[in-house]
């Protein structure tokens, strides 16, 4: 009998190691609640994140600070839901889903705002009971959010497929005696999250909220995001509600002051810019089109055809008779017009 009590304690070590010491799922929330900020290094699951996130600020919202000067660079909040077999006495002893076993799902969500924009990050963690799976199982082309009677739909923020990683596991049977081997799979999504967006799930009532995975090959997954989590979006958003980088913020400030002179002057040649350059002209009537063309010639006397404003943006060279054709013309534009100059400019 002695020996017996001695290879189950054995075991239990062996697994708790086996598993990585992810501990109790209680004892990391009480150490959780002592820490108020992350380390960016530490939310970089770009090449994989162990096994049901441990380290992740759950349900709470935290600083991201740099790894090196500890500057803030955000906030974040997470949430995690798992999906799968029922509870072992492993899973008593390690926390339900902080371990992989075959049939097993975690879905990990990050909600938050940086200096570059604003996110909300999906990782998807399966343990296929065969230990293969196809990459369209594991892929999410869309992300809907049921935010009181709203229905948000947030698209990928890129076309291209994420990266599948793959992890090796051990792991005991119900009666931690038999030890198998296992794979378990990961990718990351990140979804499109403008400063509208970022808005409404700041203000979205303190309850839970249904969000639904479709996956590429079809499944919809509904996974539940807690209430606290939820409750965080307020201050995990509140560091950029705006959701652009100072660079953007500063260029979309300058262009609200001045639109046609900065968009003149900051013209690239992008599709975006010659498609809003190309709206504008149809919204200006010929008689000012031809009175810009004759104060950018520096002429009294029509002379031709009136300037396409994409050629004026073309041979823009900053001077002083060029810069107040611009400014004579942005004068004509109603406020209307000019915001939706703006938003076809910056799309």
């Amino acid at each position: 009998m002695l020996q017996k009590r001695y290879l189950a304690l054995a075991q239990l070590l062996i697994l708790s190691s086996c598993l990585g010491g992810f501990g109790l799922e209680d004892r990391v929330a009480i150490a959780q609640k002592r820490d108020t900020a992350i380390y960016e290094d530490d939310l970089n699951t770009a090449d994989g994140l162990r096994w049901a996130g441990p380290k992740l600020p759950y349900r709470r919202t935290v600083d991201i600070k740099d790894g090196l000067v500890g500057v803030p660079l955000g906030k974040v909040a997470a949430d995690r839901h798992g999906i799968g077999s029922s509870v072992n006495l492993a899973d008593i002893i390690t926390g339900t889903f902080s371990h992989p076993v075959p049939g097993r799902a975690v879905y990990i969500s990050l909600w938050g705002s940086k200096i570059e924009g604003c996110f909300v990050e999906i990782v998807v963690q399966l343990a296929p009971n065969n230990d293969t799976l196809e990459k369209a199982d594991m892929v999410p082309s869309l992300l809907e959010l049921g935010i009181g009677s709203q229905l948000l739909e947030l698209p990928p923020q890129t076309t291209s497929e994420p990266k599948l990683l793959s992890q090796n596991y051990r792991y005991f049977a119900a009666n931690l005696q038999d030890e198998s081997t296992g794979t378990w799979y990961m990718t990351r999504n990140v979804f499109v999250v403008d400063s509208a967006i970022a808005q409404i799930l700041s203000n979205a009532p303190d309850s839970e909220v249904r969000a639904r995975l479709t996956m590429a090959n079809g499944q919809k997954i509904l996974i539940p995001i807690n209430k606290k989590t939820v409750a965080s979006w307020k201050t995990a958003y509140a560091f950029n509600p705006a959701c652009q980088s100072p660079d953007k913020l500063a260029q979309q400030t300058a262009l609200s002051q001045k639109p046609l002179l900065k968009a003149f002057t900051d013209y690239s040649g992008s599709a975006s810019q010659i498609a809003a350059l190309d709206w504008l002209q149809t919204q200006i009537n010929a008689p000012i089109l031809a009175e810009f063309t004759q104060r950018w010639r520096g002429t009294k006397t029509a002379n031709g055809q009136s300037l396409k404003l994409i050629n004026a943006a073309k041979f823009y060279q900053k001077i002083p008779q060029q810069q107040e054709a611009l400014e004579w013309l942005q004068g004509k534009l109603t406020k209307h017009t000019q915001d939706q100059f703006l938003q076809k400019w910056g799309s």
